[in-house]
């Protein structure tokens, strides 16, 4: 197979599971920490989570100040995780659903070019380890739903570990 016959097929394939991911993404649920991500969370409200309650999550994040408001009190009460959250609160308060679908989808195929590039600048032209790539991320590791579908797992877990390996790939 030549390189040109073997890029048109990584393409193709980058578009089927591409496809396929974003599908997925699409109809997967908020539920959980995503859910509770589009409200402004106050002192109250950290301390009735812990407590097994779910008091003072009344106020839905209507603006990036409530996001700055809102991760202030996470830093305090709940966690120091800063930034993935300043990003979940964004999409699960303000840009949406949507938004975070078609950048995670992203996040996920850039994940496999990274494993791919690390393994080897020249793999990057050979179908197979786009193949497998794709195939031992999803199936060998662990709740590949919680890291890669669901909003906090993906900004906590996918996008940091994409973010890590970018920048010790020495691109």
């Amino acid at each position: 197979m030549n390189e040109k016959t073997a890029q048109i097929g990584i393409g193709v394939f980058l578009l089927i599971i591409g496809g396929l991911f974003y599908l997925m993404n699409m109809y997967t649920p908020i539920c959980g920490d995503d859910y509770l991500y589009s409200f402004y969370l106050t002192p109250v409200a950290a301390k009735s989570f812990f407590e097994g309650a779910s008091i003072g999550f009344e106020q839905k994040i209507s603006s990036f100040a409530d996001v700055m408001f809102s991760q202030y009190n996470h830093y305090f009460y709940v966690n120091g995780r800063t930034i993935p959250h300043i990003l979940e609160q964004s999409f699960a308060g303000l840009w949406g659903e949507d938004c975070f679908n078609l950048i995670n989808t992203f996040f996920f195929l850039l994940l496999n070019m990274l494993v791919i590039w690390i393994s080897g600048k020249r793999n990057l032209n050979k179908y197979g380890y786009w193949v497998v790539a794709v195939f031992f991320i999803w199936f060998l590791l662990p709740c590949p739903v919680d890291l890669f579908l669901l909003m906090s797992g993906a900004l906590n877990y996918t996008w940091s570990a994409v973010f890590c390996l970018f920048f010790s790939s020495s691109l």
